[in-house]
């Protein structure tokens, strides 16, 4: 009889750990699945932020005051240089974004090259590297890693001044070799 409870308890021991395994790998496959829609929503929110963006943007006045304040900066009025500032403040949080998702492998490179470019095309004028600028130190406390991605924009990018106001931004090739 003791054999007997023996068997028993030992079958019961190994039915357990038989139930331990597969609850295991059904759970990586549940945080498998979470981070793949975790990442399928970050970016599809992050692409909804740029479209927005970019939907700011067609408003042809906002487009001049976006590229006077880049191209001629002192030329803007109080009330232009505060859109110019505001248009520049609102892509800073979709920058952001985008980067901490890439650092936390969530969003692929392609993104943040796509986002890196855009900020080191602004940074490429004089407008957009003053404005860059004047953000750094308040990045350098709070994200200090974005800040550095800033500061890197700003140097690798030569100062753009080859544009004829009313003939609209051209923006310079983009640096070989983005991270």
């Amino acid at each position: 009889m003791l054999e007997i409870v023996q068997i028993l308890g030992s079958l019961g021991e190994f039915f357990g750990a038989v139930a331990v395994v597969v609850t295991l790998l059904l759970l990586v496959r549940q945080i498998r699945e979470n981070t793949k829609s975790t990442a399928a929503t970050a970016s599809a929110t992050y692409m909804q932020a740029y479209s927005n963006m970019n939907l700011v943007l067609s408003d042809p006045e906002r487009a001049r005051i976006l590229r006077k304040g880049m191209v001629a900066p002192d030329d803007l009025s109080p009330d232009e240089q505060m859109s110019y500032n505001h248009m520049l403040w609102g892509s800073i949080p979709v920058w952001e974004s985008i980067y901490k998702m890439y650092i936390d492998d969530i969003a692929p490179q392609s993104a943040w090259l796509v986002a890196r470019t855009d900020m080191a095309a602004i940074s490429s004028t004089p407008g957009g590297k003053r404005f860059f600028e004047s953000q750094l130190s308040i990045y350098e406390v709070a994200f200090p890693e974005f800040a550095e991605e800033i500061s890197a924009c700003i140097a690798e990018m030569p100062v753009y001044e080859a544009v004829v106001p009313g003939e609209g931004f051209q923006q310079p090739d983009s640096p070989q070799g983005l991270p």
